[in-house]
């Protein structure tokens, strides 16, 4: 996460960065052709961690910074 993360988000930013950037790489090694992924990498983003982070993040958004639905 960047040094600008809010602390009370940090961990969960950090853990939705590093599904991403694990989807990213797959992609990339696969030459962005989602067909040829593995179900498995695709799954890291149903990660009940990596979910649950992103709805920290998304609550923390709405309720610190305002952002509508």
């Amino acid at each position: 996460a960047r040094p600008r993360t809010p602390p009370a988000i940090k961990t969960d930013v950090e853990t939705m960065a590093g599904g991403v950037r694990g989807l990213a790489q797959a992609l990339t090694a696969k030459q962005y052709d989602f067909k040829k992924l593995d179900p498995r990498q695709l799954s890291a983003l149903q990660d009940p961690q990596f979910v649950t982070a992103g709805l920290r993040v998304r609550a923390y958004d709405q309720q610190v910074c305002h952002t509508p639905n």
